[in-house]
């Protein structure tokens, strides 16, 4: 059941310039190295379930791996999650898109997380992601975006015809 009070975390990335887009005007671009930090900041609940849109079209096998690292208030840092695409691949779009969802937990709502693309074996010299979204596990969103409606980060068309 949907909660109208959920706190959340979605990332559009429109304020940022780039060649190819999920949504919206913008998507995280990165000229491809071993590690790429893209996010940092404190999760809405202990367990969570994170979900993004990966750019697959050119390498045709998601290789990215995301990596989760909780950071305490002394600064230690402990992997949390460590998630390769492949694997959790939900859904594919017609433009080369693909929906990554999986879960990642902290063990304190204090402590700050880094989250980071790990991308060792991609074939490509850029990666993209759009639309990362960080819910509560077990909480669905609902949104209406222009013309586009949104359920958990999977986006329906809402044509008027």
């Amino acid at each position: 059941m949907p909660d109208s009070a959920t706190t959340l975390i979605w990332e559009r990335f429109d304020d940022k310039s780039s060649e190819k887009t999920y949504q919206g005007k913008g998507a995280f671009e990165a000229p491809l190295e071993k590690v790429i930090p893209i996010w940092e900041g404190r999760l809405p609940s202990v367990s969570n379930t994170l979900s993004v849109w990966v750019y697959m079209g050119e390498d045709q096998h998601p290789r990215i791996n995301f990596k989760g690292w909780e950071i305490d208030t002394e600064g230690n840092e402990k992997l949390i999650a460590h998630n390769g695409s492949r694997f959790d691949v939900k859904a594919l779009d017609r433009k080369g898109w693909g929906y990554v969802e999986f879960p990642i937990s902290v063990s304190n709502l204090e402590h700050r997380v880094r989250l980071e693309l790990e991308c060792k074996q991609m074939l490509v010299d850029k990666v993209w992601i759009d639309e990362l979204l960080i819910r509560p596990q077990g909480k669905s969103v609902f949104s209406q975006q222009g013309e586009w409606l949104v359920y958990d980060n999977y986006w329906f068309e809402n044509k008027k015809d």
